[in-house]
């Protein structure tokens, strides 16, 4: 049996966590990125969802409300580093 060896940077570039991590990254900056905390896609009962984190509440009511354009431009921000929709979530929860 004949073994290749693959570098292992390459095998990194593809896991979900870190696209989901560089995607996140890409989907604010500033005030949006200080106040809202990345916990993971996560796999539900229904399905992965976007998990995050808004420990202040101004933010958190602002966030809930603008939850569905969150979700879509972080599953953008995969697709373009090359995620498989399978991998993508198709709901954003919002945790204190």
């Amino acid at each position: 049996m004949k073994y290749e060896s693959t570098p292992l940077g390459s095998s990194l570039k593809a896991l979900p966590v870190l696209i989901y991590i560089k995607a996140w990254k890409a989907c604010g900056t500033g005030p949006f990125q200080q106040n809202v905390f990345f916990q993971g896609v996560l796999q539900g009962p229904q399905g992965k969802y976007l998990q995050l984190r808004v420990p202040n509440s101004t933010w958190r009511q602002e966030m809930t409300l603008q939850r569905i354009k969150i979700l879509t431009a972080f599953c953008d921000a995969c697709i373009d580093l090359g995620l498989s929709k399978n991998y993508l979530p198709t709901e954003c929860v919002i945790v204190v």
